[in-house]
């Protein structure tokens, strides 16, 4: 038998174990391995990508219910049972809301996204796994996001234009949109530097870790996203709090100090950019540098985790402790000291990188911004790093005012899930059209009203004491889940505050998992294997189990079917006016798959419109209007259409409601004010100036 051979039969065993101790890991593995696969593809926001994941994850919860031992309500998960609990009442409520919405296919829509991260924490927090096996979860995760990480950096400089790659200088890719961008490296980033700091682990995987910060910390850098400058300042006053505070400055260093290095590389992409220059010309410069700093990471960390593991194992020898990622000054009063003025000298620091930043003159640096932020001055013009530049023109003021007002009218149960647009497209002052509030507080409150925003408390509130309970724990591995779940859900939570990174599911399925991993870890698995039996006399408790199961494969089911239909909508869009047959079908096969949404009516009226066919047309667009009466589109294709048919007074009130719902909609004003002077357009004229004007807000996000 070959050496190889042996590793991989002791491997096999080493895994078969595992298994027999805890049979919930490989389900509990695929959360991070689903996470990590959208990661790669557009974060997971579109339905053809977040409704397959999700299924996985449902599928898998219905199998662990029917053939794992019964879950165990321990004590030291409650408070994450409780958390669970909350996410799945919040789930519940958005789904509700479809009854009271404004247009009850977005909050349909919304209500699916909230299913990744719920699933995610079921499987996690109903089987909770040992510290260490939590700690390999996030290992498959923090790889799975380096990887992409690397790929996109290799997309990037192979691309033959930096537009497809970059949104104005700002690496946008594989996300789609480059504040979420930001959030996916910023939390691998910080899985890595925890990693690089934990003295379980070997001096060459510590290295890699720091490697993989370095990598992910310069990609995030790329994006120039102040929300992720504002959410990493927040970062650094949590890790202040923590009592591992000193472990972490010392192992995160050479990571940070290499991306502080390669900072004027960094930031000179963003004002090299053109929009058609080969990516070469933007990655290109800094591909070099990057592997530098980033094996000169690797090295200097690996250096000195094999200087501390011998220092360990002298400590060891002695017959004393040694912690993985316990603080290095003991809690005396000396060591107490000791880290209160590390304290103060990074605080000190801070202070002094935020005045030379604001030229000794802060607060009138954030006068400036503020008026900036709220539309009062105009942008000062800057030629530098968009992190120096001005807070105008970004328009999140106005929407957050139309949500607070709004909010106020129906504060209790809201109006529907993610139904956010509707009400700005008639009452905000800005040029953009945003699908969302961008804030996660603020698109709860307008959504689900009080109510789901005090179950999303509860949720948060339940994590958090869970988290709580491991930081306080004497056992070394699951104290650092702890760290690890209080800066990436600070960094999360700061950061969504202010922008709309729950939509995208890549970022909520691992911030909810890490926190479910350390608010249910324990140093070892339940005696007797992952879960006691299941109880003889528990007969309500599997009935329990056996209803959950079943509602987890209809979940799996009803996702198929949003996929599906979506896949028939996108096929019935691309044939088009080209094979209008095959456009019809898959058309109504997205229609009668998704009986709430009237965007493929829409799309089939467009067609039969540009092909001449105006009663066909205005039969879909009656359609879609019976599922949608507020849309802006059908509403004013409708009345062009009676228009034509000399119903003047039917066509007049279509268009000018049309123009009410979006009246900062170029399109529809002008279709409005010519219908309103004799001079209405044609159906397909009218359809033209709509789709032009689409294409000049393309980039929807």
């Amino acid at each position: 038998m070959t050496d190889t051979e042996r590793t991989s039969r002791r491997a096999g065993r080493r895994l078969a174990t595992a298994v027999a101790a805890q049979p919930s890991f490989p389900f509990a593995a695929l959360v991070p391995a689903v996470a990590a696969w959208m990661a790669f593809a557009e974060g997971g926001f579109f339905v053809r990508v977040f409704a397959p994941a999700t299924a996985v994850l449902a599928t898998a919860l219905a199998v662990a219910l029917l053939a794992l031992p019964r879950p165990r309500l321990a004590r030291p998960s409650l408070p994450a049972l409780a958390a669970l609990a909350a996410l799945v009442a919040l789930c519940v409520w958005s789904f509700l809301s479809v009854t009271w919405a404004l247009q009850p296919w977005i909050a349909f829509d919304g209500s699916l996204r909230i299913l990744p991260p719920l699933l995610a924490t079921a499987l996690l927090v109903l089987w909770p796994l040992s510290s260490a096996r939590a700690t390999v979860l996030l290992t498959i995760w923090l790889v799975g996001v380096t990887a992409a990480a690397i790929v996109e950096l290799a997309n990037a400089h192979a691309a033959t234009a930096a537009f497809t790659h970059f949104h104005q200088g700002r690496l946008a890719e594989p996300v789609g949109y480059v504040n979420a961008n930001a959030a996916l490296w910023m939390l691998g980033a910080l899985v890595a530097l925890i990693a690089a700091a934990r003295r379980d682990l070997s001096a060459p995987a510590r290295g890699a870790a720091a490697a993989a910060a370095v990598l992910l910390l310069s990609l995030a850098v790329l994006t120039q996203s102040r929300g992720w400058l504002v959410a990493t300042v927040a970062v650094f006053f949590a890790a202040l709090l923590l009592r591992e505070l000193p472990r972490l400055i010392a192992f995160a260093l050479p990571a940070v100090a290499a991306v502080v290095v390669l900072l004027p590389s960094l930031l000179a992409v963003y004002e090299r950019y053109r929009p058609t220059a080969p990516g070469s010309d933007l990655v290109g410069p800094i591909v070099g540098p990057l592997a530098l700093a980033a094996a000169g990471a690797f090295a200097v960390t690996s250096v000195l985790a094999w200087v501390e593991r011998r220092g360990a194992a002298d400590t060891v020898a002695s017959g004393r402790r040694w912690r993985p990622l316990g603080p290095p000054l003991p809690g005396t009063a000396k060591g107490i000291a000791a880290r209160s003025l590390l304290r103060v000298a990074l605080v000190a620091v801070a202070t002094a990188a935020v005045l030379a930043a604001t030229d000794g003159r802060p607060a009138d640096k954030a006068r400036t911004a503020w008026r900036e932020f709220t539309g009062a001055q105009q942008q000062a013009a800057s030629n530098g790093a968009r992190f120096v530049a001005g807070l105008g023109q970004q328009y999140r003021y106005d929407f957050w005012r139309v949500a607070w007002r709004r909010a106020g009218e129906r504060p209790l149960i809201g109006y529907g899930a993610e139904n956010f647009s509707p009400l700005y497209l008639r009452d905000g002052r800005s040029p953009e059209t945003p699908y969302y509030a961008h804030s996660l507080p603020l698109q709860l409150l307008i959504g689900t009203g009080l109510v789901g925003l005090a179950l999303s408390a509860i949720a948060v509130g339940g994590l958090g004491v869970g988290v709580r309970r491991s930081l306080a724990s004497g056992d070394d591995v699951t104290r650092t889940l702890g760290v690890t779940a209080v800066l990436c859900g600070t960094y999360f939570l700061v950061h969504a505050s202010g922008d709309w990174l729950w939509e995208f599911p890549a970022l909520s399925t691992p911030v909810l998992a890490i926190a479910a991993l350390a608010a249910t870890a324990s140093p070892r698995p339940p005696r007797g294997g992952s879960l006691p039996p299941r109880p003889a006399k528990a007969r309500h408790a599997n009935l329990v189990s056996l209803a959950a199961a079943v509602s987890c494969l209809l979940l799996a089911a009803l996702l198929a079917s949003q996929w599906a239909a979506d896949r028939a909508l996108r096929q019935g869009q691309r044939a088009g006016v080209d094979r209008p047959r095959e456009a019809r079908a898959q058309l109504e096969l997205a229609a009668a798959l998704n009986p709430l949404s009237p965007l493929p009516y829409e799309a089939l009226a467009s067609i039969q419109i540009a092909l001449g066919e105006e009663d066909a047309a205005r039969r879909s667009l009656k359609q879609a209007l019976d599922r949608g009466p507020r849309e802006p589109v059908a509403l004013a294709l409708s009345g062009l259409l009676e228009l034509e048919r000399g119903r003047t007074t039917s066509g007049l009130r279509a268009v000018r409601r049309a123009a009410r719902l979006a009246p900062r909609n170029e399109a529809l004003r002008e279709i409005a004010s010519r219908a309103a002077s004799g001079r209405a357009p044609r159906a397909a004229a009218g359809l033209d100036l709509i789709r032009r004007d689409v294409a000049r807000r393309t980039d929807r996000r």
